[in-house]
């Protein structure tokens, strides 16, 4: 390596070294801040976190927001700035007009829109679906028929709007040519919206916007609990204290992209290694292994039909038993699930291909937790406890007679 190399090396480290240290400062003070207001301003406590929240009950809220006649006493603001901010200026309305805004829409024959808004029974409309668990043929007859149906109402006054997490693949409705569906999306009648780029801006966008102190501090909190969902983010405030450090320089800016550029490769790394640690969990064990689809499979030598395994799936990692055969009937595995579940501290669940399987980390892509236990071996031994208890208690794969 010649010298003019080492030395950019070197000032490269030092610039790193430098700005993981401002960082460290930043979130450093973000918590002596907490401390020290923490009895008056309380910034973990989050109210939304005694509820369940899921697609549904994000649709029930944000139909609450959207009707200007709600008891957020705001008015048509947050409609106003909804339509202004994702092209929706064909719904235009008066004073006068009858503007209704409802979740779990029921269309004529008995199909769920999320929500819609819709002006003097149905003279103009936008609907909205989010259905991110929908199977993905299910879900294109189902926007079909939401098509066909906001066309009869309104005259082709509409826009249809599918919601979605960034990483699920973009739905078409059924029986439409890549054409057809270009022309939906230019006519402004197809919008595709996600939570990370586009919804839960708009919340924190809808919080700029209130006078109302009290649903103020609520959207807030809606936000957090949709960054924490959503995009992984467990903490606002220090979020908020890396952007402002990032913008305040060049080198930081370039600094940052360098760091998240980097992590597709960190993690293609991590991945390799937990392959390895799974190599090295079928040696502990004496169990059979097999390498497939850029995992490993491990079979107890007295097995015949299953293995053990794990997959990554929209964003998140799942472990547990699997099957070369679909398999339809649940009941086969009912001892198996009572089982693990009772040994386990729970959460086993069954499917068509893994009739006993359980989520080992979730948002992956946003959150550092399941790459840092594959550092530190978490992810290891906790499928080795797995593997250990399904095979003292089963010593063969035929789990019903």
């Amino acid at each position: 390596m010649g010298k003019r190399k080492r030395q950019k090396n070197q000032k490269l480290d030092n610039d790193l070294n430098k700005f993981y240290s401002h960082a460290s400062n930043e979130i450093r003070k973000v918590e002596q801040e907490r401390r020290r207001l923490g009895r008056r301003n309380s910034p973990w406590f989050n109210p939304i976190d005694f509820w369940w929240i899921d697609e549904r009950k994000v649709m029930q809220i944000l139909a609450f927001l959207l009707n200007p006649s709600e008891s957020h006493e705001q008015g048509d603001r947050y409609l106003s700035h909804f339509i202004k901010k994702f092209g929706l200026d064909f719904f235009t309305y008066q004073r006068r007009d009858k503007i209704e805004v409802k979740s779990s829409f029921l269309t004529n024959e008995r199909k769920r829109i999320d929500l819609v808004i819709y002006k003097n029974s149905f003279e103009m409309a936008i609907a909205i679906v989010n259905r991110a668990a929908m199977n993905r043929n299910r879900l294109q007859r189902e926007l079909e028929h939401y098509t066909d149906y906001l066309w009869n109402r309104t005259g082709d006054d509409y826009c249809l709007i599918h919601l979605s997490p960034a990483d699920r693949r973009r739905v078409s409705p059924d029986r439409l040519s890549v054409e057809e569906q270009k022309e939906l999306e230019r006519s402004k009648k197809l919008k595709y919206l996600t939570y990370e780029e586009h919804l839960i801006d708009c919340v924190a966008e809808f919080g700029e916007i209130t006078e109302s102190v009290r649903v103020r501090s609520f959207l807030k909190d809606f936000e957090k609990t949709m960054r924490s969902k959503y995009m992984g983010e467990k903490d606002l405030e220090v979020r908020e204290a890396m952007v402002e450090m990032i913008n305040k320089s060049q080198r930081n800016l370039d600094l940052s992209f360098m760091v998240s550029n980097s992590l597709p490769e960190v993690k293609r790394k991590l991945k390799e290694r937990f392959n390895s640690q799974m190599n090295s969990l079928g040696r502990e064990l004496k169990l059979d292994a097999k390498h497939e689809s850029d995992r490993v499979w491990l079979k107890p030598k007295s097995w015949k039909y299953h293995y053990i395994s794990y997959s990554y799936e929209d964003g998140n990692i799942f472990f547990g038993m699997t099957q070369d055969k679909r398999e339809e009937n649940k009941n086969k595995f009912n001892g198996v699930l009572s089982h693990l579940n009772e040994n386990l501290e729970g959460g086993f669940q069954y499917s068509e291909w893994w009739p006993a399987y359980k989520y080992l980390y979730k948002d992956i892509d946003s959150n550092p937790d399941f790459w840092k236990a594959i550092r530190n071996g978490k992810a290891k031994q906790e499928i080795k406890r797995f593997i250990k208890v399904l095979i003292k208690e089963f010593k063969t794969d035929v789990f019903y007679e």
